[in-house]
């Protein structure tokens, strides 16, 4: 979807793509480890983990952060999107990833690059690119296979 954005020769490329390596793996080993300890009868919370993979966050990424030039209407919009597409979208995940499959959790996940380039159309007129909207396209069709086989699952 994004390819056309990809420069190799940046400074920062590779330490963005560990990164961005980093957090679905992270996110896979969550589920999974919830799938499994369900599976064996244990009770395992990690919501938790989201406030401390939080302040990991917080504290890893200050340096790049420093010296703070962010106004307080700035911070407090920060503070507000950082609850409403962080901590809420995190926890719900480790909270569904109780009564879901790990793959049907991913899938979901992606609705929320959808619903971000689709906000960003509609409230910034900001428009997509025909491969974003392919991509976009392509995650639609993958939830929607999803639910119909799992809907025949159940039916069988």
């Amino acid at each position: 979807m994004f390819a056309s954005q990809i420069h190799v020769d940046s400074p920062g490329f590779w330490i963005g793509v560990a990164v961005a390596v980093c957090v679905p793996l992270a996110g896979a080993v969550q589920w999974t480890l919830v799938q499994r300890s369900l599976s064996q009868g244990l009770q395992l919370d990690l919501v938790p983990s989201v406030l401390l993979g939080a302040a990991l966050s917080c504290v890893l990424t200050l340096p790049w952060a420093l010296p703070f030039q962010a106004s307080a209407a700035d911070v407090q919009w920060l503070a507000l999107l950082g609850l409403f597409q962080l901590a809420i979208p995190c926890v719900l995940s480790v909270v569904c990833a109780q009564v879901l499959k790990a793959a049907e959790v991913s899938l979901l996940a992606l609705l929320e690059v959808i619903f971000g380039i689709s906000l960003a159309w509609y409230g910034a007129h900001e428009v997509p690119s025909p491969e974003v909207l392919w991509g976009g396209t392509v995650v639609i069709c993958a939830l929607f296979i999803n639910e119909i086989f799992a809907w025949r699952q159940r039916n069988v």
